[in-house]
């Protein structure tokens, strides 16, 4: 069982471990919000590389894409690789995005299986499927959906029975019982 917490201090190195988001300055031309209030920092999408929009600017001036210098990233990266969001913030917003699309299919309650054991381990699935889709490298984002394209194919009939049961209940409930 996997515990892992999601912020940009837990994550290994190769996914932006070990730093989080600078919001104070760019650490390339050393701009600091104190002294410059205008100053916009932007966030890569690779590992959270910080740099002002100036720096962003000069480095996209010769070329569209370019080798991300942070230690052990070295990703290709494009100007819209760099956002206002911080990584925990995309991280974050990345997590919930996948969250949504597992409910869709992962949608079975406890009283769907005849233990308890059982749905631990369902949940268990579940959360490995969630981490490795939402902060797992690319080997570990192509494993975790093929398991969940292989639950899905397998449990085609007790997901859509799930569905149709959540439905049924939503359908049921009134304005005041969603209280």
């Amino acid at each position: 069982f996997r515990h892992r917490v999601v912020t940009g201090r837990s994550l290994p190195a190769d996914q932006g471990g070990g730093r989080m988001a600078d919001e104070t300055g760019c650490p390339k031309c050393m701009s600091m919000k104190e002294t410059n209030p205008s100053l916009q920092l932007r966030y890569s999408t690779c590992c959270g590389r910080t740099l002002c929009t100036s720096c962003v600017q000069r480095l996209f001036q010769t070329a569209k894409v370019v080798k991300c210098d942070e230690p052990n990233c070295g990703m290709g990266i494009g100007k819209q690789n760099f956002v206002r969001q911080t990584y925990d913030q995309q991280l974050y917003s990345k997590g919930v995005q996948t969250r949504m699309r597992l409910a869709g299919t992962f949608n079975q309650r406890r009283e769907d299986f005849d233990s308890l054991e059982a749905y631990n381990n369902y949940l268990e699935m579940v959360a490995d499927i969630d981490w490795g889709l939402s902060y797992g490298n690319e080997k570990e984002k192509k494993e975790a959906a093929a398991k969940m394209r292989k639950f899905a194919k397998d449990n085609f009939q007790v997901i859509h029975s799930a569905r149709a049961h959540a439905e049924r209940v939503c359908v049921h409930l009134s304005p005041q019982d969603a209280l």
